[in-house]
């Protein structure tokens, strides 16, 4: 997933100045949300694994089967299996980029970050350096949050699509099955009355 730059909205830079109290409060709902939305990551990689664990058992299986079933007998099973392993492939396909790892955003900054110089020169009348930290860690967090919910957006369309895949499997099986089940007694039939 290529790299998300976030564009910060102009609400979030303070015009009119905000106490310690309450920068301290905003940032603990952020470093929350930051959390939330690393936690989300994790919780869309093991949905995705999951899925992905059923449909390869489910590919082992139909592979068995259609090579203990290899005759033209079975042809409309045969053709409806394979129309199943195609589909379970395919949404193994789409998921696999969710079980790539991913570059998440958690809490916590580098010292290196918070201790440079420029926090603590050019101060603003009633300007602590605290209170500049909380605010740029306010600002830092903010765009964590904006590229955590951005790659769990695009995983979780992944994830939906996957869905999308498997839940119109069993009725285009049925589909596939009972149309070529009618061709093949119609083919047989066709030739036998003739």
């Amino acid at each position: 997933m290529e790299d998300y730059k976030p564009v910060l909205p102009p609400s979030l830079l303070v015009t009119k100045p905000a106490t310690i109290d309450d920068l301290k409060f905003v940032f603990s709902q952020v470093e929350r949300r930051v959390k939330e939305t690393a936690d989300d990551g994790d919780k869309i990689s093991s949905k995705s694994l999951t899925i992905i664990g059923i449909c390869l058992t489910f590919i082992t299986g139909i592979l068995g089967y259609i090579m203990s079933h290899l005759s033209l007998n079975n042809l409309p099973l045969l053709l409806s299996s394979l129309y199943i392993l195609f589909s379970l492939a395919g949404a193994c396909n789409i998921l696999k980029p969710n079980i790539y790892p991913i570059r998440y955003l958690s809490v916590g900054s580098y010292p290196s970050n918070l201790m440079s110089d420029n926090m603590f020169n050019d101060l603003a009348t009633n300007e602590t350096a605290e209170y500049r930290m909380i605010y740029s860690e306010i600002l830092s967090y903010e765009e964590r949050v904006m590229i955590n919910k951005n790659n769990n957006d695009k995983r979780n369309e992944l994830l939906s699509k996957a869905y999308d895949r498997l839940f119109n499997v069993p009725v285009f099986t049925a589909v596939c099955y009972f149309t070529i089940l009618a061709l093949c007694l119609l083919f047989r039939f066709g030739l036998s009355t003739t």
